[in-house]
């Protein structure tokens, strides 16, 4: 394999970009899963985890009744079984709907897949560069309802998670965002998302001066060939961004 899709965090923002249900997304997920679980670094890069699966597992994986891993008889069982188990899941699904249980197969398959969904032209080229931005508001004060009064802004969707194991806190997340963009540049992307939020800007400062606690977050999230390692913003931009109280983050990955 000479995936272009290469590591753990480039999948994961494919993957949740991809808003409909099918069997290569089912599987990516519990790909993803396993990667999580691994108690390794090499979680990072694809191809330097697939190969610690096939030295822990074996190569090929063992199947018990030619269909589950044997991951009961594994040593140090902990994470590595987690990961053994989402595996195991993933291949019987590939069994049932791909017809396959050939591990190389199945992961070059999705890849392949979301490859070709975000990356690709039609003609099975790479892309010059592929990208969105996405503009996050995130409070454990907050409801729905009063980020919509205090912005006047429906989002382009709301989000959450809940803490109640942790401190009992539900997080609102009030989300804008571009999008999946090709051969565009990001500091288009973040313009695009500036001028959304510029007619807003006395509330979202005056939202952000009333709950001190309340994220704001600039992210964009970018693959291109070769790897633009330079956002390039105007002062304009910076100083907004600035009296919002927004940080900035971006994820860059090579096509």
């Amino acid at each position: 394999m000479n995936p272009k899709i290469n590591t753990y965090r480039s999948l994961l923002h494919l993957v949740r970009l991809d808003e409909t249900d099918h069997i290569f997304k089912d599987i990516a997920q519990l790909f993803l899963s396993a990667l999580t679980d691994w108690p390794t670094d090499d979680h990072h890069d694809i191809v330097k985890c697939i190969q610690g699966f096939k030295d822990y597992f074996g190569d090929p994986f063992t199947f018990v009744d030619g269909r589950i891993i044997n991951i009961a008889s594994a040593p140090d069982w902990t994470w590595r079984g987690e990961a053994g188990a989402a595996l195991t899941k993933m291949i019987e699904l590939s069994i049932e709907h791909l017809d396959t249980a050939d591990f190389d197969v199945i992961v070059d398959r999705v890849l392949s897949y979301y490859e070709q969904k975000f990356l690709m032209t039609s003609k099975q080229r790479p892309i010059s560069s592929t990208g969105y931005a996405r503009f996050d508001l995130c409070s454990s004060t907050l409801t729905e309802v009063d980020f919509v009064d205090w912005l006047g802004l429906e989002p382009d969707e709301f989000g959450g998670t809940d803490n109640n194991e942790i401190d009992g806190t539900k997080t609102t997340i009030w989300k804008i965002r571009t999008p999946m963009t090709p051969n565009t540049v990001s500091a288009k992307l973040i313009q695009k998302i500036v001028n959304r939020l510029m007619p807003i800007k006395d509330r979202l400062i005056a939202l952000k001066q009333a709950h001190p606690d309340l994220s704001c977050e600039l992210n964009v999230v970018f693959w291109s060939d070769p790897l633009d390692l330079y956002i390039i913003l105007d002062n304009e931009t910076l100083l907004f961004l600035g009296e919002i109280g927004a940080q900035f983050h971006t994820e860059m990955f090579p096509i």
